[in-house]
C-alpha cells in the first residue's frame, strides 16, 4: 500500500489550482460596464431617431431608475416599439437631469428637452450621455469634458 501522492500527481493538481486561480477574475468582473452601457445606448438611440426620420413619427422616450422605454402614439394609442425598451437588469442604472420624458420630433429632428443621462455601472464608474436639441448624442466620462 502506498500512502501519499507522486509527484506527477502533485503537479496536476497544482496545475489545475493556478489555472482556476488565473481564470476566475476573468468571468467574476463585472460584465457590463457603464461605457459599455453608454455606447450601447447612443447606438439605440440613433436607431430609433433613424426609425423616426424615416416613418415621419415622434418618439417619445421615458426614463426610469432601470428602464429606458421609446415609444409613438397613432390615434393616440401608445405603441412601444418591440425592441423600444432598453432596460438595465445587469447592474447598471439610469438618472436623467430632466423629469422622465423627451420627445424627439421627426419633423425637425430635435429633441425637447435635450437631456443628460448619467450611466452608473456594475464597474463603479459613471458615464454620461448628453442629447442635445439638434439630437447630436455624445458620451462622456465625466459631466464637464468629452470622452
Amino acid at each position: 500500500m502506498r500512502r501519499g501522492f507522486t509527484l506527477l500527481e502533485l503537479l496536476f493538481c497544482a496545475l489545475i489550482f493556478s489555472s482556476l486561480v488565473i481564470i476566475t477574475p476573468i468571468f467574476s468582473s463585472p460584465k457590463f460596464s457603464a461605457e459599455k452601457e453608454a455606447q450601447k445606448l447612443q447606438h439605440y438611440f440613433y436607431k430609433f431617431m433613424h426609425i423616426s426620420k424615416t416613418t415621419h413619427t415622434n418618439l417619445n422616450i421615458s426614463f426610469k431608475k432601470k428602464l429606458i422605454e421609446i415609444s409613438y402614439y397613432v390615434n393616440n394609442k401608445k405603441i412601444t416599439f418591440d425592441d423600444g425598451i432598453f432596460n438595465a437588469d445587469n447592474g447598471c442604472s439610469f438618472e436623467c437631469n430632466i423629469i422622465n420624458y423627451a420627445t424627439y420630433s421627426a419633423q425637425w429632428g430635435t429633441m425637447s428637452p435635450a437631456f443628460t443621462l448619467k450611466i452608473s455601472g456594475a464597474d463603479d464608474k459613471e458615464y454620461y450621455l448628453k442629447i442635445n436639441v439638434q439630437g447630436r448624442i455624445r458620451i462622456l466620462k465625466n459631466n464637464d469634458s468629452e470622452e
